[in-house]
């Protein structure tokens, strides 16, 4: 039976009640009972809403390939001769056959130290470097990296790290001394989870970890511009001590990119954060552009705040922090992950 011809149905069984002894109203109360309680909302009178945002926004951003980067780096400085095996190029196994160079590791071993590896990751880093940051023309960087794995390294009585996805992203930097001049565009895609001391730092602002499905885009230097699309879940109540999801769907031109049909006070888009009951509190950034004049009319800073997808009026938030050096993309050195003590080629 299709959709459409259930729906039929249904009507006909409601006319069918109102003709036959029904209280002959509208028919919105199918089936007589009471109507549904609006759905209970959350107390927000102690909840610091605006810091909650701000820390939303920061976390986000720090979602990324540098911190299961950084996993791997540890887990290879911490192995041993034969544990884990390493291999020039993907390792053994369908999974990864159509990827190319790189280099990997995949064994389950324990080394002499008690160290346990098990599952397999592999990567790839390109790099381009040309010219010198003494001169006029400066120095052109392009580098890239990729990562894929599905694997741990666990001691004892903890786990040090831990990755099951893949990522990749990119850095593109132009530099120059004389006269001073930079601008830098960087962009992250990452699908997975990870966690463990190796990754993260007992001070990160999410030092347990996270799992997340985010694209992430941002420009300095010269140019302002911020993109995110996608959703992370912390694996603790990192933000505001209650919130531990984020949601973002938003493009922000900040201060020095901004035209003037920008709103340099706020993106457009959601931005979302959800507490540890599951409700979810989105804040609508829809900034209108005048057709007069072509100026954004509602560049306040302000959105509109729903809760459980209920419309709780206004909310203004000073996101702008993120143009005051918090957009900071990884240095050219951490695209390097040397092969060279374990055999394979730097």
């Amino acid at each position: 039976m299709t959709r459409t011809s259930l729906l039929l149905l249904l009507a006909l069984g409601c006319a069918d009640e109102g003709s036959n002894g029904g209280d002959g109203g509208s028919g919105s109360n199918l089936g007589g009972d009471d109507p549904a309680e609006q759905l209970p909302l959350p107390d927000v009178a102690s909840l610091n809403l605006p810091a909650a945002y701000n820390a939303a926004l920061d976390a986000m951003v720090g979602v990324g390939v540098s911190r299961p980067w950084e996993g791997l780096r540890g887990a290879v400085d911490l192995s041993q001769a034969g544990c884990p095996d390493f291999y020039a190029g993907p390792p053994p196994g369908d999974d990864l056959e159509d990827f190319e160079g790189g280099a990997a590791w995949m064994d389950s071993c324990v080394t002499g130290g008690a160290l346990t590896y098990d599952g397999y990751a592999w990567w790839r880093t390109d790099l381009f470097a040309e010219g010198s940051t003494a001169t006029p023309e400066g120095q052109v960087v392009e580098a890239q990296r990729q990562l894929i794995g599905q694997g741990t390294l666990t001691s004892a009585d903890e786990g040090l790290f831990s990755w099951a996805g893949e990522g990749s992203d990119a850095l593109s930097q132009v530099e120059s001394m004389a006269p001073s001049y930079k601008a830098w565009s960087y962009s992250s895609s990452l699908k997975g989870s990870v966690s463990g001391q190796l990754a993260f730092a007992a001070d990160d602002p999410t030092p347990s970890g996270w799992r997340a499905d985010l694209y992430v885009a941002f420009s300095g230097g010269s140019t302002e511009t911020l993109s995110l699309r996608g959703d992370a879940y912390f694996f603790e109540p990192v933000i505001e001590g209650t919130f531990d999801s984020v949601s973002a769907n938003l493009d922000w031109t900040g201060p020095l990119s901004a035209g003037p049909t920008d709103c340099a006070l706020e993106p457009i888009g959601t931005l979302s954060i959800r507490d540890q009951n599951a409700f979810w509190y989105d804040l609508v950034f829809l900034p209108e552009s005048s057709t007069d004049t072509g100026v954004p009319a509602a560049c306040d800073g302000c959105g509109t705040l729903y809760i459980r997808g209920l419309d709780q009026g206004e909310l203004c938030v000073d996101l702008t922090h993120i143009w005051n050096g918090t957009l900071q993309p990884p240095q050219l050195e951490d695209f390097v992950l040397s092969t060279r003590d374990i055999g394979l080629e730097g």
